[in-house]
């Protein structure tokens, strides 16, 4: 073959040929005669590309010459070519790991360029997804080898103009929640709603674990931060700043890296609400977007660590959501009132009397309050989205029923016969359902998770030289709580080390166990109660450990946090054996009402 146009990443086994599209009638003359049957006859991706660099075109293939004809032949299409590629560039990629993974190159690629589109100037042709494809199983040794060296390979032939890094590709990929999802319908309103240029000032976006938030989220910083890139030259940037977990920080800036190598330079600050109300010290911002808003603090004696305590006393006590209303022209908050779990959390946002006298909110007028309805992380089944969508909400309605914190049974108890939720007997079962999903599907996310029931024991003070664990808080399974409650849901070396409810917050799991501990409890009337001396986070019920109902209220809320974080399955483990009875007793008597 000809040098000239062909080409080998000899590493990876990867090959790909490059032709002008100079020919009005697209024929590929640069094609070697005895090459062009070995060339039509392999499995490939192929990737129209404009000359001006504004459009594109991503395809999959057994037979290239036969594809490219097709799409001239077709009156539309050829009109689409003369219009938009004639004079650009085609590159066809093939070899080792295409032929049995073409959907997922494909769907994939239109993934990444319809991200990258939404901050750089230019177009994709490709309907949302391209072919379908299951891309919650990201196959990492084709990422790794075919399509973070196709798109390396678009950025070296200068086809291709974005900021490109392999590794941050990697992990937005790989990352549930960044905006490569088209939006839906309901979603979609809010955004522009957010993204407009109305007059309020204060966005409201409720919603309940997996309605879509954070996806939202993404979306409205993609969209701010790509006005800062496309500004014209001498115009001031947008400043945006997201407050977001500490447990989330480096995983949403690893996305936006991807657009941009410093975003800082382009006016998005990424970090804790501590670090956002320090950069609002020099300069108000323009947007301040808050993920899980529910959880921002409010003044205590018993705020953790002590530097937030210390910070908002220098603030005459005030709670942070007061501090980031005064430091922002427009603040959008994504709120679930669901997931409060510590008395540190503010106070419910409620707008039954003109919203909560607490905070100094702008005018009702200038306020945006909208909710999420439709369930989008639980996935029960799969072949009908809107059925799925029904047996999700079904699900969580179950759920907040089953722990008494809505009356509001489900309107079906259909999802019960998939095999996405079972309640079971046994510890082991609990360790087996986990460890077969990692062996079937190592590329996801499984693991076991457990409400503050107990503690790891230790033979030394927090800080000495030789601590060490002397009993495992979780010895039924052989676990200890995780290490490190920022990095642990993305360390595959942390696994098997249980997780807490401050370490899974904001995060979803593929498949998920979940330890209901003795901190829960059923009493007579078949009322949910507690067990305030099993419940060991001493932060969770500081100032309310006499508040028996307010307490309540939040380790229930900390077990609907747990019990939603599943994609595709979750299995629960009931310690209290009255409480199980109860569980399993409540859930056929729900059937019987829905049979």
């Amino acid at each position: 073959m000809e040098n000239k146009y062909y080409f080998e990443l000899v590493k990876e086994k990867l090959k790909y040929f490059k032709t002008r599209l100079d020919s009005i009638d697209g024929e590929l003359i640069d094609i070697p005669s005895d090459d062009r049957n070995a060339l039509n006859d392999v499995s490939a991706i192929y990737i129209y590309c404009s000359a001006d660099l504004k459009t594109y075109y991503i395809g999959q293939t057994n037979s290239i010459l036969r594809r490219h004809k097709e799409h001239l032949t077709n009156e539309k299409e050829e009109e689409i070519y003369r219009q938009k590629f004639y004079g650009g560039t085609l590159l066809i990629f093939y070899g080792d790991n295409i032929s049995g993974n073409l959907n997922y190159i494909e769907s994939s690629l239109i993934k990444i360029f319809k991200e990258w589109s939404e901050i750089y100037d230019f177009k994709v042709l490709n309907s949302p997804d391209g072919n379908k494809s299951d891309y919650f199983q990201a196959k990492r040794e084709v990422i790794d080898k075919v399509i973070s060296k196709i798109i390396k390979t678009l950025h070296e032939q200068n086809v291709l103009n974005v900021w490109y890094d392999d590794t941050n590709v990697l992990k937005a990929i790989l990352f549930r929640n960044s905006p490569f999802y088209e939006l839906e319908d309901q979603q979609k309103e809010i955004f522009e709603k957010l993204t407009g240029d109305g007059n309020e000032k204060l966005f409201i976006v409720r919603g309940g674990a997996g309605t879509g938030k954070t996806v939202i989220l993404n979306h409205t910083i993609a969209k701010l931060l790509g006005r800062n890139i496309q500004k014209n030259e001498g115009e001031k940037n947008i400043r945006i700043g997201v407050c977001l977990k500490s447990n989330m920080s480096k995983i949403i800036n690893g996305i936006f890296k991807v657009y941009v190598k410093n975003t800082k330079d382009f006016g998005l600050y990424i970090g804790t609400w501590k670090e956002i109300l320090e950069e609002a010290e020099d300069e108000k911002f323009d947007y301040i977007l808050v993920d899980e808003a529910q959880r921002l603090l409010k003044y205590s004696k018993s705020i953790f660590p002590i530097a937030h305590r210390e910070y908002l006393e220098l603030k005459e006590n005030q709670n942070v959501l007061n501090l980031i209303l005064r430091s922002t022209l427009k603040t959008i908050l994504f709120y679930d009132d669901f997931q409060t779990i510590r008395p540190t959390d503010i106070d419910r946002i409620d707008d039954a009397n003109g919203y909560n006298p607490t905070y100094n909110f702008p005018r009702k007028d200038e306020i945006y309050d909208s909710s999420l309805v439709s369930q989008y992380r639980i996935k029960i089944n799969s072949n009908f989205k809107d059925y799925n969508k029904r047996h999700a909400k079904c699900y969580v309605d179950y759920i907040k029923y089953m722990l008494q914190l809505s009356d509001r049974k489900p309107s079906s108890t259909d999802f019960l016969n998939y095999a996405y939720f079972k309640l079971v007997d046994d510890w082991n079962e609990i360790k087996e359902y986990i460890n077969n999903k990692r062996n079937k599907f190592p590329f996801k996310k499984s693991r076991i998770l457990a409400g503050f029931s107990r503690e790891d024991s230790y033979n030394g003070k927090r800080g000495t030289k030789n601590r060490k664990i002397i009993s495992k808080a979780w010895h039924e399974l052989d676990m200890i709580w995780n290490k490190n409650y920022k990095t642990w849901a993305t360390n595959d070396k942390a696994e098997n080390e249980m997780g807490a409810i401050h370490s899974v917050q904001g995060y979803d799991f593929d498949y998920v166990g979940v330890i209901m501990g003795k901190d829960i409890k059923v009493i007579s009337n078949n009322l949910i109660d507690i067990n305030p001396k099993n419940y060991k986070d001493a932060r969770g019920k500081s100032g309310i450990a006499n508040n028996r109902e307010e307490l309540k209220k939040y380790i229930q809320n900390c077990y609907y946090t747990l019990l939603t974080r599943g994609i595709y399955g979750i299995r629960l483990y009931i310690e209290d054996p009255e409480l199980r009875k109860y569980w399993k007793e409540r859930t056929e008597e729900l059937k019987q009402d829905n049979s």
